[in-house]
């Protein structure tokens, strides 16, 4: 169980699609396995903590009703202190590995969502708790034989709404490259688990599409950090080959606020803008070469 209970703390550090859809994402579909339910193709502690004959993930059809369109059931996550150990409800699309706890897998994603949303209604027993919903996409690296993570976010929920309320929040990218797969991870919990925090989900579905996706140009990887920003902003910058690549940083209008030009190398390269002088806001930032683009947002906070 303390091994359970440190994967528990890294993951909470993590902290119109191609028809790509979630795997059980209104959490209708349900096995019950002895005493206990698990949604399907969702992973939870429950199958851990049986034993002591509590659990962390429920199935709830009432108390509250599920909101509209959203079938006859959904997920309820609850902390509970469980054999001297403050555990969160947890639910992942993907597996825990029986022998090390760590949650693994995921299910295929050939696209590249722009954004998650769903309906929750959750409860936050104490100001230094929160739950939250995130989501991790990755590519498998054949020179590293290990995933790459290519996008990520987080949603974060505090204090409580004890009505159905609708979220979204953006799936954040640090590559140009199409993922191969998807996890989600719910939890009632963030790094400091308190009892009695607990977490309703129902309707996850992806929307929108990154437009910074692209496989058929001449940029093979393009990181843009620290995004969110303040002052300045690194581009990484890996090309397939050598090339005149032009930079413009954009607008919500489409302005032009800062160019640059130059001959770049194959292999890697990077390029640093100041700015200092540019106001808060949303920008993009668009890379042109051998006649192809790709862009990604930028924040400046």
């Amino acid at each position: 169980m303390k091994k359970l209970f440190t994967t528990i703390l890294s993951i909470c550090a993590i902290s119109s699609l191609f028809a790509q859809t979630i795997p059980n994402a209104s959490f209708e579909n349900w096995t019950k396995i002895g005493n206990y339910y698990n949604p399907d193709q969702w992973a939870t502690l429950n199958d851990y903590t049986a034993p002591a004959n509590l659990f962390t993930c429920y199935r709830t059809t009432q108390n509250p009703n599920p909101p509209t369109n959203g079938g006859s059931a959904y997920v309820s996550l609850s902390t509970r202190l469980i054999a001297g150990q403050m555990l969160p409800g947890l639910a992942f699309s993907g597996m825990i590995d029986s022998f090390t706890y760590d949650a693994i897998g995921g299910f295929a994603c050939k696209s590249a969502p722009a954004k998650l949303t769903g309906k929750s209604m959750y409860y936050i027993s104490d100001p230094s708790d929160y739950a939250f919903v995130s989501v991790l996409l990755k590519k498998y690296n054949s020179t590293t034989k290990d995933n790459d993570t290519i996008a990520y976010g987080i949603k974060k929920f505090e204090g409580s709404a004890l009505t159905w309320t609708d979220f979204s929040f953006d799936i954040n990218y640090r590559s140009n490259q199409l993922p191969d797969t998807c996890m989600i991870i719910l939890s009632s919990s963030g790094d400091t688990p308190k009892a009695l925090s607990s977490m309703h989900i129902d309707l996850l579905a992806f929307s929108g599409t990154h437009i910074g996706i692209s496989e058929n140009e001449n940029v093979k990887s393009f990181n843009v950090y620290p995004n969110p920003t303040k002052d300045k902003i690194n581009l990484d910058i890996n090309l397939k080959s050598s090339s005149l690549l032009n930079i413009n940083i954009l607008d919500i209008q489409g302005k032009i606020i800062k160019s640059s030009e130059s001959l770049m190398n194959i292999g890697d390269n990077k390029v640093t803008f100041d700015l200092s002088d540019v106001q808060k806001g949303i920008y993009f930032i668009k890379l042109f070469s051998d006649g192809s683009s790709v862009t990604q947002k930028m924040i400046i906070e």
